[in-house]
């Protein structure tokens, strides 16, 4: 009797030790010694299955090399990199602190900027493996302890059977545990130095970004003489020394940044750009080739594409080059002014080509001498000419109504906005504030170059859209991509962020978008208050900007996809029933990211959903009702898109199924909605809900003489031959005979619904040719009138 009540404790002592081993677990994650909750683990009943589990579980641990590990060697090669590029712009940053200008410190700024994001990717990456130490770590402890607590119970059967076993368990449970914590050592000490050099770096990133921010707040300040009263001798250096100093510059600027980013981050991004050029060229081909009906792409894509999408291409410059140094953008800013003056050239012939190509060639060379690291007299003198350039502004200002521009009252603003920043840009540099003058001047120019630039942009991006649409189309049966409809509601959103980029490109080219940004962002994440409830319009914004945008993604999917013609509302489609549920997921989605990125309280929302229940239950309870059903129909799917409906003893066919209503269409013609509660609720006949089948009857009557077997076999052969008609499944019926005639019923099965009419037509054409040809007469109606 021993032994059965030993293995009833030793049941006992594995069921209660099942809640223990999770507190162990988050004991030791929260940084406690395991040891003081692996007393209380027993050991479990089968030793046999508790020693094999341990084991694989070390097999496991020692199979860790198979695991996805960090190169170290790489690790270290990169950080050496990083270091020495750091001590290098160290010594330069802080022994020239005073004599640095903005074009250089925002080129330091944007090295480190990249250095970071290296640094923290491979911080991330080794966290992550110290992470996984760890649970490795905590799994051979619990197998420690497991076998502590087996060496401890009194069972001398199991410690005797089992002892060589688990020794040799715990032999290599001592073996993972050293191994783990030799790793786990190395590369905890491999995160803290880490840790130590990314807080060096952000430390140096915040004095550059100070410095920086110091440099454009001082831009104010008179840092030249009169333009009268500054020979050439009063300039810091000559011109020859000053165009080699800012050529050596520009040059290690970009060389570093190839060296830093294009063969790791860009030339993946640069793939994928030319992934995309791939079904504009198929485009091309297809349009060329004879027999192919041209399709309407708007926009400059459609009549010069390889140039409209060079212009998209680089305009998305931004983001498929990571942190770049100034010159390298303002190339690419060269770059996209000259297609942008081709395109626009060709687009509209009115323009007087030579005033434009006297405006683009000054404000290319201005730009070139923008690359000056230091004031000179020529670059001095040649801003301060830039005032000529009023003349030809005047005569395009004036001559924009006749010139064929679709948008030439827009176009006129950004002319008195760009002679307004000239003459203001003009008065600083003969004041003095040269730096500011040109930077006034430069951020005119690029402004009105950068609108052109968008312009063209939005055009091939909503063309590039179209070419996708006209891609699925023409491969499509059944349904069919509004491509006109797309691009009417995403040109408002497009314009919208291209005006905000605008905006943000303008202060940053006169050196105010940092000074600008910090006291938006304090404007907009300042706390307020209204009763007991706190806020930041930042929060405000956030939300309200996801649920806007949510609701414009469902109207766009609601009215993207359309039959391919006129005839294909007559086939059944689920699409109406999926379109249904995305939006709705959709609309969920936009609240849902719109409170979590808001970070507003949950409680706010809480009493939000309880003063909604009282309004549903006051006076919502018809729209919740309609949503629900909409709900089921998406779910259940009774009927879908194309079906016919016997709704109020009158066919329709469902057009649209929406979230309140379902949208159905009679045969006169007309739409009509119909509250999604009120198809469910009534007893609702779905013709075509598994095939379009219907049983059509016929009723002929014939005169009494006539022959019944002939005037059956007439109309018997009126349905032979008929394509429409399910011969098998037909029949002809001598339904009555009274004092009037012979009555005869004709059940035919037609294989499509909408064609119902026209058989009935064609038999009842035929039946009247073959009753002629027997002599058989019609039975005339009784009008109850006198001869």
């Amino acid at each position: 009797m021993l032994l059965p009540s030993k293995i009833t404790l030793s049941f006992l002592l594995f069921f209660l030790s099942g809640p223990v081993q999770p507190a162990v677990q988050d004991t030791a994650a929260r940084g406690l010694r395991p040891a003081a909750a692996m007393k209380e683990t027993a050991s479990p009943v089968n030793p046999t299955t508790w020693i094999s589990s341990g084991y694989d579980q070390l097999n496991e641990l020692y199979r860790y090399h198979q695991d996805p590990i960090m190169d170290t060697i790489a690790l270290f090669s990169s950080f050496r990199e990083h270091l020495v590029a750091v001590t290098v712009m160290k010594n330069e940053f802080y022994k020239n602190e005073g004599r640095l200008n903005i074009r250089t410190i925002y080129n330091m700024k944007m090295r480190m900027a990249a250095i970071l994001e290296d640094v923290d990717k491979w911080h991330v990456l080794v966290h992550g493996t110290n992470e996984l130490l760890v649970k490795k770590f905590i799994a051979i402890e619990r197998i420690k302890s497991e076998i502590r607590a087996f060496r401890e119970q009194p069972d001398t059967l199991f410690n005797g059977n089992f002892r060589d076993a688990v020794s040799n368990l715990s032999t290599r449970q001592q073996a993972g545990e050293a191994r783990i914590l030799t790793l786990l050592g190395k590369s905890t000490a491999i995160e803290n130095r880490i840790v130590d050099i990314t807080t060096q770096m952000y430390l140096f990133f915040a004095d550059i970004t100070s410095l920086l921010q110091h440099k454009e707040a001082s831009l104010l300040t008179r840092e030249l003489p009169l333009l009268w009263k500054s020979p050439p001798g009063v300039y810091p250096a000559g011109t020859g020394s000053v165009v080699r100093e800012s050529f050596i510059q520009t040059m290690d600027s970009l060389r570093y940044y190839g060296e830093m980013s294009l063969w790791r981050r860009v030339i993946p991004r640069m793939l994928l750009f030319l992934l995309c050029l791939v079904p504009v060229a198929i485009f091309n081909r297809e349009q060329r080739n004879p027999g192919v009906p041209a399709a309407i792409i708007p926009g400059a894509l459609s009549r010069y594409p390889g140039t409209a999408f060079l212009v998209l291409g680089l305009a998305l410059s931004p983001f498929i080059f990571p942190n770049p140094p100034h010159a390298f953008m303002e190339f690419i800013f060269i770059g996209l002014t000259l297609l942008v003056t081709f395109l626009t050239a060709k687009r509209y012939p009115g323009l007087n080509r030579g005033l434009l190509v006297i405006l683009v060639s000054a404000f290319l060379l201005l730009y070139l001498v923008n690359f000056f690291v230091t004031p000179t007299f020529p670059g001095r003198l040649l801003y301060a000419g830039s005032i000529l350039l009023l003349i030809p502004l005047y005569s395009v200002y004036r001559d924009a109504p006749a010139s064929g521009l679709v948008h030439y009252r827009t176009a006129r603003l950004f002319i008195i906005l760009f002679a307004i920043h000239l003459v203001a840009g003009w008065g600083l540099v003969v004041w003095g504030t040269y730096t500011l003058g040109r930077s006034v001047i430069l951020s005119a120019y690029g402004l009105l170059v950068l609108a052109m630039i968008l312009g063209i942009a939005i055009d091939a991006l909503l063309g590039y859209l179209g070419i996708l649409a006209w891609f699925v189309n023409r491969q499509g049966h059944s349904v069919k991509i509004n491509a006109e409809f797309v691009s009417e509601k995403t040109k408002p959103l497009l314009v919208f962020f291209a005006v905000i980029f605008c905006i943000i490109a303008y202060l940053y080219n006169i050196n105010l978008f940092d000074i600008i940004r910090q006291d938006l962002i304090a404007f907009m994440t300042a706390t307020r208050t209204i009763g007991s409830t706190e806020f930041t319009f930042m929060s405000v914004v956030l939300f309200f900007a996801a649920v806007y945008l949510s609701f414009v993604l469902a109207s766009i999917l609601r009215n993207t996809f359309e039959p391919m013609s006129g005839q294909a509302v007559e086939k059944r489609s689920n699409l109406g029933s999926y379109l249904l549920l995305l939006r709705l997921l959709v609309i969920c989605a936009g609240f849902v990211i719109g409170i979590l990125a808001s970070g507003l309280p949950m409680t706010n929302f809480a009493i939000l959903m309880g003063a909604l229940g009282v309004g549903i239950g006051f006076g919502l309870q018809n729209i919740i009702s309609n949503l629900v059903s909409g709900l089921i129909i998406a779910f259940e799917r009774p009927f879908v898109v194309g079906d016919v409906l016997d709704f109020d003893h009158e066919p329709c066919r469902v057009k649209e199924i929406s979230l309140r209503a379902t949208m159905v269409s009679t045969s006169e013609g007309a739409d009509i909605l119909i509250p999604n509660s009120t198809l469910l609720s009534e007893k609702l006949k779905n013709w075509t809900i598994s095939n379009k089948q219907v049983v059509v009857e016929l009723k002929v009557m014939a005169t009494i003489g006539s022959d019944p077997a002939v005037v059956i076999r007439i109309l018997e052969q009126c349905m032979d031959g008929d394509a429409g008609i399910i011969r098998e499944r037909s029949s002809v019926l001598l339904s009555e005979i009274n004092e009037t005639g012979l009555l005869f019923l004709m059940k035919i099965l037609v294989t499509d619904l909408s064609s119902g009419s026209k058989i009935k037509s064609r038999l009842l054409t035929a039946i009247y040719t073959g009753f002629n040809k027997q002599g058989i007469r019609f039975q005339k109606r009784n009008t109850g009138m006198a001869d």
